[in-house]
C-alpha cells in the first residue's frame, strides 16, 4: 500500500509543478493546444498510478516531453502570428449592430440559444443593444454595447474623482503581514498609533525577545494581552501573530472566537480611529 501511495504523491506534486509551468489560465481560458496538453498529462499520469509494475519514469518522461513541447511552442507562437493562428485560430464576429451573422454561427456550430445564453450571462437581454460581439480564441464571448446601452462611466460624465489606492490586508487569518504594511507606505509606529487611538495601550519591546519574556511581561505588568509578532518555530510565511492572555498563556479557542467576533463587528472604514504617534506615546 505504501508504494502506490508514494507514487501517487510524487506524480501529484510533479503534475502541479508541470501545470504551473504552463501559466495561470483557468480551464475556460485555455487555448486548444493548452487544453489538449492538460488532458494528455492527466491521462499519462494515471497509467503509472494504477499499475505499479510500470516504472515511474514511464509517466514522468512523457509529462516532461508534453510540457516541454508546450513551453517551446508557446514561445515560438509569441513571435509567429501564423503559428498562433494555426494553433488557436482567430476571433470570429457573430453580431454586428444587433444583427446575427448566421454564416459565422454555422461555422462555429453555435445555436441562437447558445448566443442568447452567453449574452444573458453578461447581463445583455436585448440583441439590439449589441454593437459588436465576437467569439474569442478561447471560446469566450466578448460584447461591445451600443453607446446608449453602456453603463455610464466617469469619462462619460466628465468627472475627475480622487484616485483610490487598493486595500491591503495588514493582518490575515491572525497573521501579521509586514510586507503589506510597507506596501501602503506605513510603519509599525503608525500601526501602534492606530491601536492607541482606539483605546489599546501597547508596549513594544525595544529588541527581539523570546516568547517566555512576553509571557512574563504580560503577567508582571498585568496587561490584558500580549502579542508576539514573530515565531521562529513556524514556517516563514506564517511567522508572526500569536495572542497571549493576562495569565501569560496563549489564548484558548473560546477567547480567540470572542476577539474575532469583536473584530467582525467593527466597521473597518469608519469605526477605526487614528492619531499621531507623538500622541500615542
Amino acid at each position: 500500500m505504501l508504494v502506490p501511495f508514494l507514487r501517487t504523491l510524487i506524480l501529484y506534486i510533479f503534475i502541479i509543478i508541470a501545470i504551473r509551468l504552463m501559466g495561470k489560465r483557468q480551464v475556460g481560458e485555455m487555448q486548444p493546444a493548452e487544453l489538449v496538453i492538460t488532458i494528455l498529462v492527466s491521462a499519462v499520469a494515471s497509467v503509472p498510478m494504477q499499475d505499479i509494475d510500470i516504472p515511474l519514469a514511464h509517466g514522468v518522461v512523457p509529462i516532461l516531453t508534453l510540457i516541454g513541447a508546450e513551453v517551446i511552442i508557446s514561445a515560438i507562437s509569441l513571435r509567429s502570428l501564423t503559428l498562433r493562428r494555426l494553433l488557436s485560430g482567430k476571433p470570429v464576429i457573430i453580431i454586428e449592430h444587433g444583427k446575427l451573422n448566421q454564416k459565422a454561427l454555422r461555422q462555429l456550430r453555435l445555436s441562437l440559444d447558445d448566443v442568447l445564453e452567453d449574452l444573458r450571462l453578461k447581463d445583455v437581454f436585448d440583441l439590439r443593444d449589441v454593437r459588436m460581439a465576437q467569439i474569442e480564441t478561447n471560446g469566450q464571448l466578448s460584447v461591445l454595447l451600443e453607446t446608449p446601452a453602456q453603463t455610464a462611466t466617469v469619462k462619460m460624465l466628465s468627472l475627475s474623482p480622487t484616485p483610490q489606492e487598493p486595500f491591503h490586508l495588514i493582518v490575515s487569518d491572525g497573521r501579521f503581514l509586514p510586507e503589506n504594511l510597507s506596501a501602503i507606505g506605513k510603519s509599525r509606529k503608525w500601526l501602534d498609533s492606530v491601536l492607541a487611538a482606539n483605546g489599546v495601550k501597547s508596549l513594544v519591546a525595544p529588541r527581539i525577545e523570546p516568547v517566555p519574556v512576553l509571557s512574563f511581561t504580560t503577567r508582571h505588568l498585568e496587561c490584558s494581552a500580549g502579542i508576539v509578532i514573530t515565531a521562529s518555530h513556524n514556517p516563514a510565511p506564517y511567522n508572526g501573530y500569536k495572542v497571549y492572555g493576562p495569565d501569560g498563556c496563549q489564548i484558548a479557542n473560546e477567547a480567540a472566537d470572542e476577539i474575532q467576533d469583536s473584530i467582525n463587528k467593527t466597521d473597518i472604514f469608519n469605526g477605526v480611529k487614528t492619531m499621531d504617534f507623538g500622541q500615542a506615546e
